[in-house]
Parts: C-alpha cells; structure tokens; sequence
C-alpha cells in the first residue's frame, strides 16, 4: 500500500473510531458497536500493511482497547435484547394462565421484567388473559419438570406474583 493510500486509510480508522467513541458517550451503544466494528477493520488493515514494528505494535495496543470497548458493548446490547425479549413475552401472558406466558425456564422478578414493577402492575399483567402468547407452540412443548409448581409455564412467576425478598435477590443477582 503507497504511503497516500495508508495515510487515507488512517484518516478513516480514526475518524470512525473517534465517532464511535462519540456515540458511546452519548450512549448510542448499538450505533457505536457497529462504529467500533468499522474502525477495528480499518485498524487490522493498517496493521497488516505496517512494517515498522513500533507502530505496529502501538497499532496492535490501541486496536485492543477498541475490541475490549466493543466486547463490553456487544454483551450489553445482547442482554439489553433479552430483557426486551422477557419484557415482551410478560406483555403478552398466554390465554387463561396464570402465569405470564414466558416459555423460558429463567424469570426477573415481577413478572419477567428488567425493571421492578409495583405489586399492581405485576397483579395486572399476571391477571390479564385477553393478549395471547408470542410463542405459543413453545409453551405446550415444556416438559412437566420445567413447569413450575403452581401450573405456570416455568418462568417463575406465579399467578399472583408474590415473591419473597430473598427469591427476588436471587433473580436480580442471576441477570446481573
């Protein structure tokens, strides 16, 4: 690669990765993952093209940084996508039950939401029969050892949502 087009390429990297770094602060995280994702292809290609080995080891040094930023990153938006999951399904119980229709066998206390929600709430979306389940055929493939015991569909909450303080320390402490 000629000197013009490695000085281009390393424009590109560091613009990409200063905007990804924008975005992150900002708290755009699914839009700096990607950035983050752009960057560090731009930065692997000036890394293989470089043959001074004290850039290329700086090189090497700042492009792990930007990974360990986008792993982190990564793992967020994918435990932020379950919670968006748990919230759904709990939005939608299945018809008659008591329970809120997860078809997972792990719970969030109050009804399978990343948020605590009041004793009403949680009343209210147990109770509610008129939404049906997202995913229906899943929920009658359960096996009867993965259904609660109160006739739920495993996910770990009851019809009236009560739980005890110390269940719902456990359940809080699994998802984080």
């Amino acid at each position: 690669m000629d000197a013009s087009a490695y000085e281009e390429k390393l424009d590109r990297a560091i613009e990409l990765s200063r905007q990804a770094t924008e975005r992150d602060k900002a708290g755009a995280f699914a839009e700096a993952f990607e950035l983050y994702k752009a960057a560090l292809d731009s930065w692997h290609l000036l890394c293989r093209c470089q043959t001074n080995a004290l850039l290329k080891a700086k090189l090497y040094r700042k492009m792990g940084e930007y990974v360990a930023r986008a792993e982190v990153l990564k793992n967020f938006l994918e435990k932020q996508k379950q919670h968006a999951l748990h919230a759904f399904a709990a939005a939608h119980p299945a018809p008659g039950s008591p329970s809120c229709g997860l078809p997972f066998s792990s719970a969030v206390a109050g009804c399978c939401s990343p948020s605590p929600l009041s004793y009403a709430d949680c009343a209210a979306r147990c109770s509610s029969s008129s939404r049906s389940s997202p995913f229906p055929h899943l929920l009658s493939s359960l096996p009867a050892s993965r259904r609660s015991r109160d006739g739920g569909d495993g996910c770990g909450c009851t019809g009236s949502c009560r739980a005890d303080d110390s269940e719902e320390d456990k359940i809080r402490e699994k998802l984080l």
